[in-house]
């Protein structure tokens, strides 16, 4: 009985703490936090797959506090409660792997990210349908870290799974996978091919999801690449569309994304080219 009353508050407790962390009052969630590793973490006290999503907890608090050597360590200890409750490859390490390849991308440090995020790719592909929003996301981030490391024909292949993956459906970012299409042919200078799936990425983005802060996003990558190349005139003409969708998208949380797993963690991902 007074296992599951410690199990109830540990929940309740380590949920606040996450509320608090997420409302950005760091401080008091690292004291939360902190205060349940020195009361229930540790042998006999509470499970280990609780125990690891505390120190989860605890790495996105300190990773949100900047303090990244306490949040990769943090990371690592719920990885081994993990890994030894379970096995290296079982889904429930993929949240973790996650996090430290955010936190890797956030430092630039693209190998270390390359590396966590390609196991955490490779465990979500065996252990769950393809098309699962948080799959598909780790098929995006792992996009990304190819192009930065320079590996575009890998990026291009993981892009064009993605866009496969997506385009039958109306769920998921297939704007997304153009538009970093769009970004990687840059990075290659075939501006051409770059120019097609910018306009394919706008045109996608107003079909599928309106006016929302991620096509004047798209809409500015656009504009510079057209000043870039020397095409001022159709530069100029979008900055006006550009204006008004970010006049109509000023607040933090943008209202007119769907309700989707997929579009929560597109909001602010890290895991996006500068």
């Amino acid at each position: 009985m007074q296992q599951i009353e410690d199990n109830h508050y540990f929940d309740r407790m380590l949920k606040y703490g996450q509320c608090r962390r997420e409302i950005g009052d760091y401080a008091l969630a690292q004291l939360v936090l902190e205060d349940l590793k020195l009361n229930y973490a540790g042998p006999h006290k509470v499970d280990s797959e609780r125990e690891a999503r505390l120190y989860d907890e605890l790495g996105n608090t300190y990773f949100c506090r900047h303090d990244k050597d306490e949040a990769v360590a943090n990371y690592r200890k719920a990885l081994d409660l993990l890994s030894s409750e379970y096995y290296s490859d079982h889904s429930k390490l993929t949240p973790v792997l996650d996090h430290m390849g955010e936190l890797y991308l956030s430092e630039g440090n693209f190998e270390a990210a390359h590396a966590v995020c390609q196991k955490s790719l490779s465990i979500k592909e065996k252990c769950r349908l393809q098309n699962n929003a948080d799959t598909i996301e780790s098929l995006r981030c792992c996009s990304i870290i190819e192009a930065y490391l320079g590996n575009f024909d890998d990026a291009h292949k993981l892009i064009d799974k993605g866009i496969k993956l997506l385009e039958p459906t109306t769920i998921g970012p297939v704007e997304e996978f153009i538009y970093l299409k769009a970004k990687v042919l840059q990075m290659q200078e075939r501006y051409h091919e770059a120019d097609h799936a910018y306009r394919k990425a706008i045109a996608t983005f107003c079909r599928r999801i309106g006016r929302c802060h991620r096509l004047a996003k798209c809409l500015r990558d656009y504009i510079d690449f057209l000043i870039m190349v020397g095409n001022n005139t159709d530069a100029e003409k979008l900055k006006v569309h550009a204006n008004n969708i970010d006049m109509a998208n000023t607040g933090e949380v943008d209202s007119t994304l769907p309700h989707s797993a997929y579009y929560e963690k597109l909001r602010y991902p890290a895991t996006t080219f500068h």
